[in-house]
């Protein structure tokens, strides 16, 4: 039974032909495991830096990982409120199209959405 802290082969060994995970979002500083778990060319996205906390290299052989790793920006709480503010004052609203599909037509909604002729959000009713 591997640890919990090991974690990226048994994801690659669990997903489909073990072939690894098309995406993975790397959130808890464990880089060597999201690189064993990742699929040839694949992607890693991140929000730290290279190195983790002490900024040295994080001793694994990630040149070796035929994938992307992507660092992912994220703004701070204030940003968020400004953001949110500005939406408000502005009225902003998502597009949604005007098809809307039941849950047990989600395969249509697949398909609709695949066809490229909606506008805005495809919405399925749970």
């Amino acid at each position: 039974m591997p640890r919990i802290g090991e974690w990226g082969r048994t994801a690659k060994r669990l997903s489909h032909r073990q072939r690894g995970a098309d995406f993975v979002v790397e959130i808890a500083n464990t880089i060597e495991q999201s690189a064993q778990a990742v699929a040839v060319d694949g992607c890693i996205a991140t929000n730290r830096r290279r190195g983790g906390e002490g900024g040295g290299e994080t001793g694994t052989s990630q040149g070796s990982v035929l994938a992307t790793a992507r660092r992912i920006v994220v703004g701070n709480r204030q940003l968020q409120e400004d953001m949110n503010a500005a939406i408000e004052v502005g009225n902003l609203r998502p597009q949604i199209d005007s098809e809307f599909f039941q849950f047990d037509a989600l395969k249509e909604a697949f398909e609709y959405f695949q066809r490229g002729n909606h506008f805005g959000k495809v919405v399925v009713d749970f």
